[in-house]
């Protein structure tokens, strides 16, 4: 007693419990055997203390020695045990000592039967009990607040990452560490198979194959095994591992989201680390129970990051509706000014019944900022004698300025009249050519159908024949065409482009331009009228 109170508390744990079975088996007449308790296993493994601590091979299973689960503090009783190893089952006669602490089981400690024991015995007995207790209880300690600090890890990750493949492979990577095994993996569900996602460790992965087939029945039998199968080749374990490659331990977990199953996380065969003392080296229902947690942290983190990103795009979709709300309303009070520019446009036309002015109100007015805004409007005549389209004028939105001051006139209407007086640019005052249109296809639509076309890149691209004149005069890649027609002719060809700006020729553009084509039709029919009125005045004046 008195060599055991002077031992230095640095020594290992396993130092510590040889010392004190080499004092025992001084104590008795033959070596003494040390079995520890795996009690998720219901098995006595025996331990060598000359190797620290390390297994045998040797086993008492409590299925075939039923009456060890009784235990008999303090009684040596000599005893027939079956003794499992890797030969087979081997029935001996033992003195037989059970080692416990506040009743709670440890092991046993095995020795020859027939070997004489000194009284002394009992007490070092005592002192076997309180190192193997105190060594369980110090390495789960020291375990507990390892795994607390990658807890601390796990915690951040999960609550830091957005992505769920970066989340899945940090936290297998901290599961890993926590456990300590050798390998940790992701199988993804998909479909039918189940499909290599993440794998984490080092030597030969012992996995079968990148995709696994595991069936409804298969799965069912995990789940009755607590989804947890140790040391021994099984059914399960055959499925997952390569028959080479030997795998102490295994647990496998679901991931299971939103209440559906995204695949399994198998952590695999446990590393023995230098200094831990623990009675056993596979993975065990502790284990198991920290991975299930992890599994169920992860499917929570996952579940966040699918709802912030189901979140996100709803937010993303509002913002957009709203951006198309308020362009929507922008394109309907851009709709109704340009409505009313139309109504005073089509007034000041009215107002004149020279077919110059007309003409020009148009094209001003198409063109002005405070009119249509087109970049440039461009007035064909139709010369039905010869079939053309007669290029009459242009006029840009970059033209100069009017001699009156625009900002006087609060009317546009009485703008427009005044700015038609005005003498033309000699920019916009300039033949631009013409254009024959029978047999060309487009400009019959115009002029004989007294339809408008909206001519695009890909309708050039499409048309370049028919439009190779237009374009010509025109220049640019996108503009409308609309018929100036009265009630039975069309008197001319209005052409408008977006030119400078670049800016997209909309349908209400189209719409708006229809409109007042038309409302010029009337007033250069009106103005014809007109001058045939007074040349009948004339006529019957003379």
């Amino acid at each position: 007693m008195v060599e055991l109170k002077r031992s230095n508390f640095e020594i290992s744990a396993d130092e510590l419990i040889k010392r004190i079975l080499r004092r025992i088996s001084s104590e008795v007449s033959s070596d003494a055997f040390l079995f520890i308790l795996e009690k998720y296993r219901d098995v006595f493994k025996e331990v060598d203390p000359r190797d620290g601590l390390s297994r045998t091979g040797r086993e008492i299973k409590l299925t075939s020695n039923d009456f060890l689960r009784k235990t008999s503090e303090n009684i040596i009783e000599e005893k027939n045990v079956i003794l499992s190893s890797r030969h087979g089952e081997q029935e001996e006669r033992v003195k037989l000592i059970h080692l416990s602490y506040n009743n709670e089981p440890l092991g046993l400690l095995l020795l020859s039967a027939g070997s004489e024991v000194k009284d002394s015995l009992k007490a070092w007995i005592k002192e076997l009990e309180l190192a193997l207790y105190y060594s369980l209880k110090r390495s789960a300690e020291e375990e507990g607040y390892r795994r607390l600090k990658l807890v601390s890890r796990l915690t951040s990750v999960l609550e830091t990452e957005t992505h769920s493949e970066e989340l899945i492979y940090k936290s297998l990577e901290i599961a890993r560490e926590m456990l300590r095994v050798r390998w940790i993996f992701f199988l993804e569900k998909v479909e039918t198979k189940f499909r290599l996602r993440a794998a984490i460790g080092e030597g030969t992965n012992p996995l079968r194959g990148i995709e696994i087939m595991i069936s409804e029945e298969q799965l069912d039998l995990l789940s009755q095994e607590r989804l947890f199968v140790s040391a021994r080749k099984s059914v399960i374990s055959s499925l997952i591992f390569r028959e080479e490659i030997s795998v102490g331990s295994f647990v496998a977990i679901p991931l299971t989201v939103e209440k559906t199953l995204v695949g399994l996380i198998i952590a695999a065969d446990r590393e023995e680390i230098e200094g831990e003392f623990r009675a056993y080296k596979h993975l065990d229902k502790e284990d198991l129970k920290m991975l299930d947690d992890i599994s169920r942290r992860m499917a929570v983190a996952i579940s966040k990051i699918k709802l912030t990103s189901k979140l996100e795009l709803e937010v993303r979709k509002l913002r957009q509706l709203g951006k198309k709300h308020e362009e929507l309303i922008s394109e309907q009070k851009e709709q109704l000014f340009k409505l009313s520019v139309l109504h005073k446009i089509t007034d000041a036309m009215k107002r004149s019944l020279d077919r110059e002015r007309v003409v020009r109100i148009l094209l001003v007015g198409a063109t002005d900022t405070s009119g249509l805004k087109f970049d440039r409007a461009t007035f064909f005549k139709v010369d039905t004698v010869r079939s053309l389209l007669v290029s009459e004028t242009r006029v840009t939105s970059a033209r100069k300025n009017s001699e009156h001051d625009k900002s006087i006139y609060s009317d546009l209407s009485r703008y427009l009249q005044d700015a038609s007086l005005e003498p033309y640019d000699a920019q916009d005052d300039r033949q631009l050519g013409s254009i024959p249109y029978p047999g060309n296809l487009i400009l019959e639509r115009v002029v004989l159908r007294k339809k408008m076309v909206h001519v695009t890149p890909e309708m050039l691209r499409l048309r370049v024949d028919e439009l190779a004149l237009m374009n010509r005069i025109i220049g640019t890649n996108e503009y409308l065409i609309a018929p100036v027609a009265g009630e039975e002719d069309v008197l001319g060809v209005l052409v408008v482009d977006n030119n400078d700006s670049g800016k997209k020729i909309s349908s209400a553009d189209m719409e708006i331009l229809g409109l007042l084509a038309d409302s010029t039709g009337v007033a250069l029919e009106l103005t014809e009228n007109y001058k045939r009125i007074l040349q009948m005045a004339e006529s019957l004046e003379k």
